[in-house]
């Protein structure tokens, strides 16, 4: 795993259809970034309420990630465009597990709390409805959403830092925490274990509830994530 990119998010207005929201989705690219317990400094949070915080002080997202999508969709958005802080190469984010810990040379140490939690923004870059539906679907599908991280260790990391992975002890893969989330009433001693992971952060596990009720509620629909 090596560090491809590092972004800051800088506030702007977009609009979807009828709708106009602000927000800092489209990164801008830096060559090192200080990072504190409570995120990155001069990056900006549109919205305080769904991102940010201490479990969502650092977002990551990797290149073989968009890769797959931009094949199998035909659609391009920029590297930075997804909202990242970090770019990462050489690594499958899916295969990466809750707690797992990002060990950078000059002692930043970053530990993965949970995957991201689809939202409509990043579809909305796209004028086409078709592409927009395309595009959330797959996401929601797939599970290519990237990862938040809090923050164990805080510095300045630099985008040529090298970063040592510690593997965090019986834990559950992003891809697996993504697919329980997506059909939480299918996995049941799975959804079990994830739920009593003490490193899974709290938002996180509400947003498993809030669809576990939906699910049995009949509104199971990837739109709804």
């Amino acid at each position: 795993m090596r560090l491809s990119g590092l972004f800051v998010g800088k506030i702007a207005r977009y609009s979807c259809g009828e709708t106009s929201f602000l927000s800092a989705m489209k990164g801008r690219e830096v060559e090192s970034l200080e990072i504190t317990n409570q995120g990155i400094v001069g990056n900006e949070i549109a919205d305080t309420i769904h991102h940010g915080g201490a479990n969502k002080a650092v977002f990551a997202y990797d290149m073989e990630s968009y890769a797959q999508w931009r094949k199998c969709l035909g659609l391009e958005i920029p590297y930075g465009g997804m909202g990242e802080n970090l770019l990462l190469e050489e690594v499958k984010a899916g295969d990466l597990c809750v707690g797992d810990r990002l060990c950078f040379e000059n002692g930043v140490v970053l530990e993965i709390s949970m995957p991201r939690v689809q939202c409509f923004k990043i579809p909305s870059l796209y004028p086409s409805a078709q592409d927009k539906n395309a595009l959330a679907k797959f996401l929601f599908e797939t599970g290519c959403v990237g990862f938040y991280l809090r923050v164990i260790q805080g510095g300045r990391i630099q985008k040529d830092s090298s970063i040592c992975l510690e593997n965090a002890q019986d834990s559950t893969t992003l891809q697996c925490a993504h697919q329980i989330y997506k059909n939480p009433s299918l996995a049941k001693e799975s959804f079990k274990i994830l739920m009593n992971n003490p490193k899974l952060a709290q938002e996180f596990k509400r947003n498993v509830e809030s669809r576990l009720r939906a699910n049995e509620s009949n509104l199971l629909d990837w739109q709804l994530a």
